[in-house]
């Protein structure tokens, strides 16, 4: 049984863990082993691998990104590279745009 499950958790991560949990709660009907399902799903997400500098670095995304378009700005007006007022909105849009698709910090 617990081989199944960790072969299943490989389909579902992240976001996708609290859905699987929502339908084992709503289609198995016996509590014992609805909580058995739910510890094993959580156990198995609990026991994955990562890679901790992606990890770090997934974590920082939104202060990569503004610290990115920060340097990027400072290095045009540096170099005296004129940028218009189109082109720098463009820039930081993309923080906004990341931080809207991303939601509230977690």
């Amino acid at each position: 049984m617990r081989k199944f499950f960790t072969s299943v958790m490989g389909l579902f991560s992240g976001q996708n863990v609290g859905k699987v949990i929502d339908v084992a709660k709503e289609k198995v009907e016996d509590v014992d082993k609805r909580n058995e399902i739910i510890g094993e799903i959580l156990k198995a997400e609990a026991g994955k691998q990562t890679i901790p500098l992606l990890d770090g670095i997934h974590k920082l995304g939104r202060q990569i990104l503004i610290g990115s378009v920060i340097y990027f700005h400072v290095y045009c007006k540096l170099n005296e590279i004129v940028l218009s007022l189109e082109e720098m909105t463009f820039m930081y849009a993309a923080v906004g745009v990341y931080t809207f698709l991303k939601g509230k910090g977690r």
